[in-house]
C-alpha cells in the first residue's frame, strides 16, 4: 500500500479512560479509508486504541508506505509530534506525512515546524484523496485546495 490512515491515541497512556472503557473508533480516518477505497485507492489503517507505538511502528516498517495521515487533536498532539520526528528518519524511508484533524487548523505553523508535509483543513475526503494523486503524480500541490504546507518551489 501507498497510504497508511493511523492516529496516537493510545489507551494505555489514559488512566481515565481505562476507568470509563468507553473508547471510540478513529471515524474520521475511517471515512476517509473508505472513500479513497471507493476511488479504488488501497490503503491500510492502523488503529492505535488498543495498541502500543513500538506495535505501530512495526506495522509502519513492514508496509512503508509513501504517505501516512495522522489524525490529531489537542490530546494527542504531543504524541503526533513524537510520531511525525520518528517516521522522518532515514528508517521508515521518509514518507510524505499528512496531519489532520480539528488542532491542525488553529497550529499550521507549529505542525508543519514539527515535521508534517501536509496539512489537511477541514473536511478530509476528497481534499486528502486530490493530495494522495498529486503526491504519487508529482502535480502541483498548489492546486490541491484544503491543505497547507510549507511552499518550497524557487
Amino acid at each position: 500500500m501507498s497510504i497508511l490512515f493511523t492516529h496516537a491515541y493510545y489507551l494505555s497512556d489514559d488512566p481515565k479512560e481505562q476507568k470509563i472503557m468507553k473508547p471510540y473508533p478513529p471515524l474520521g480516518l475511517l471515512y476517509v479509508s473508505a472513500y479513497l477505497k471507493s476511488k479504488n485507492i488501497a490503503n491500510d489503517v492502523f488503529d492505535t486504541t488498543f495498541s502500543s507505538p513500538e506495535s505501530q511502528l512495526e506495522f509502519i516498517l513492514e508496509k512503508l508506505p509513501k504517505v501516512i495521515c495522522i489524525y490529531t487533536n489537542l490530546m494527542t498532539k504531543v504524541e503526533v509530534i513524537k510520531l511525525t520526528k520518528i517516521l522522518k528518519t532515514e528508517k521508515f524511508n521518509f514518507p510524505k506525512i499528512v496531519l489532520g484533524g480539528p488542532d491542525v487548523t488553529y497550529n499550521i505553523e507549529n505542525y508543519l515546524k514539527a515535521g508534517a508535509d501536509f496539512l489537511v483543513i477541514g473536511e478530509g475526503e476528497e481534499t486528502t484523496f486530490e493530495l494522495y494523486n498529486s503526491i504519487m503524480d508529482n502535480g502541483n500541490l498548489n492546486e490541491v485546495d484544503g491543505i497547507a504546507f510549507w511552499n518550497t518551489v524557487k
